[in-house]
């Protein structure tokens, strides 16, 4: 029985002299060969296990903090590469589309200018229409005009194509006036809310039946939408996915450069700690 107890000391005894850092090495060689071998997240995983397992392994632990910087590091690296390739390849189309459209800019009070279709710059304010615009940003604007002998203070619209039907929002931006004795009313609507709108308007499976566009206010008063506003609505929204797209791959770009920036200045904070110990 004493054999046995002493036995049972010893045991306990050696495991619980072994070393911490010891044991987490292997898997931080793990993690060292996944990270060459860019295999990212199986290496990050295996830095969080050292962690959890070995709490107390405090060379290795800080090995692995200095390994996930360089890991987190060539990931952003990795990022910015891919980001950069899309928009080399996405820039040239959206110079070629920017030269079907009108941008208008007034460089002294606009930082962001709006791309216009050609067929509908010129349109009479004295006439009831529906247009389109697009920010240099990639934002696409629908505007209702209407124009009549009456005020009926809209605020939205409805599209209907057979059995498709589509109301837009509550417009919160409108303007009102009057001309040659007319009443003169607009109302823009953000494509990004208004998406059924949209929808109804790049659908093309049935091209033959057309759409009639309702001016929903005091009374609703309608009139068939014509097919050159549906077509420009439609080579603006493609304008709009372009743009837009450009837009991402630089706010993307923008943030990665922003975690590279905050990293590096992380490993020197860590650089300067352990020079210090």
């Amino acid at each position: 029985m004493k054999q046995f107890i002493f036995m049972i000391f010893c045991i306990g005894s050696l495991y619980s002299c072994t070393n911490p850092d010891e044991q987490a090495t292997p898997i931080f060689s793990r993690a060292e060969k996944n990270f060459q071998k860019g295999n990212y997240a199986l290496a990050k995983l295996q830095i969080d296990s050292i962690r959890t397992l070995y709490p107390k392994a405090f060379q290795t632990r800080r090995a692995a903090v200095a390994l996930m910087q360089e890991i987190e590091l060539s990931e952003q690296d990795q990022n910015l590469s891919y980001l950069d390739s899309l928009e080399k390849a996405t820039l040239p189309i959206a110079e070629e589309l920017t030269t079907q459209f009108i941008l208008e800019k007034n460089e002294e009070y606009q930082e962001t200018g709006n791309y216009f279709h050609p067929s509908q710059v010129n349109y009479s304010i004295a006439t009831s229409h529906l247009k389109a615009q697009v920010s240099e940003e990639g934002e696409l604007l629908l505007t209702s005009l209407y124009s009549g002998n009456t005020p009926i203070d809209h605020k939205s619209i409805r599209l209907s194509k057979g059995n498709q039907i589509a109301e837009s929002t509550i417009a919160t931006d409108v303007y009102t006036t009057q001309l040659n004795g007319k009443h003169i009313e607009m109302a823009d609507y953000r494509a990004t809310d208004n998406a059924a709108l949209i929808q109804l308007l790049t659908d093309t499976t049935d091209e033959k039946t057309p759409v009639q566009f309702t001016f929903l206010g005091k009374k609703a008063i309608s009139i068939p939408l014509k097919q050159a506003d549906i077509q420009a609505i439609r080579s603006l929204k493609q304008l709009s996915n372009v743009l837009s797209t450009l837009r991402e791959l630089r706010k993307h770009r923008e943030e990665a450069l922003l975690k590279i920036r905050f990293i590096e200045r992380k490993k020197a904070e860590f650089t300067q700690v352990k020079a210090n110990n």
